[in-house]
């Protein structure tokens, strides 16, 4: 059996295995985290990096992110510049999507509104209409702050 007793990782110190195993076959062990929470974690979970607190260190990132992000009328600027692609999106462009006769619905988000932009049958046209929005409405609003 490795042996991991005594081992620091992250926040927590590897104290004793116990005699459960998790669902892969991993021997769970018993750790201590350095804010005091006693906590169980999984070999492969303990070896690989997956775990480096009890969670204490996860709740405390999220406390700071009010103060990490420029948040003006209800609306993330650091969001705003550096946008990604949601997995959920089937249309491959942000804020574009098929309506039921086929054609092509364009709208955006700002501050918590939803504005329309118009109906497409192409949907190349589509999203020249989602840019032209986004330079409309959201580079007007970075711009000003």
């Amino acid at each position: 059996m490795l042996q991991l007793a005594g081992k620091r990782i992250g926040n927590l110190t590897v104290l004793e295995p116990t005699n459960r195993r998790s669902r892969k076959g991993s021997v769970i062990w018993e750790c201590v985290c350095d804010c005091g929470t006693q906590c169980e974690y999984s070999a492969d979970e303990l070896i690989h990096g997956n775990i480096v607190s009890c969670g204490c260190q996860k709740a405390k990132a999220q406390a700071e992110i009010p103060t990490k992000l420029h948040f003006i009328s209800g609306t993330c600027i650091e969001w705003l510049e550096k946008r990604k692609h949601r997995c959920d999106n089937t249309s491959g462009f942000r804020g574009v999507s098929r309506t039921r006769n086929g054609k092509w619905r364009v709208s955006i988000g700002l501050q918590g509104v939803s504005h329309y932009l118009g109906t497409f049958t192409d949907f190349d046209e589509a999203v020249k209409a989602r840019l032209s929005g986004e330079e409309r409405f959201h580079g007007a609003f970075l711009e000003k702050y």
